[in-house]
């Protein structure tokens, strides 16, 4: 990994994971960002890309949230068979 790769997943916006014979099972790396309290302060990642410049307090807390929610659904999905 490249180091905003890096950065990426310690703030739980990419999460390493993969689907073998149909289960979802997160990589030895991203397991951890189950956790909320061991990933980064998002907004270390999105200051380094000019991009993200403009963005506000809100659509940072939208980000954050949207991030929350999709690592609860990996919480519950992690270690399970997925259906189509």
């Amino acid at each position: 990994m490249t180091n905003i790769d890096e950065l990426a997943v310690e703030r739980g916006m990419w999460p390493l994971c993969e689907i073998e014979n149909g289960v979802f099972k997160l990589s030895s790396i991203g397991k951890p960002y189950i956790d909320k309290a061991k990933r980064k302060p998002l907004e270390e990642y999105l200051k380094l890309q000019e991009r993200f410049s403009g963005l506000s307090s809100e659509e940072l807390a939208n980000m954050q949230a949207y991030i929350d929610e999709m690592w609860n659904y990996i919480a519950k999905v992690n270690d399970s068979k997925l259906t189509p």
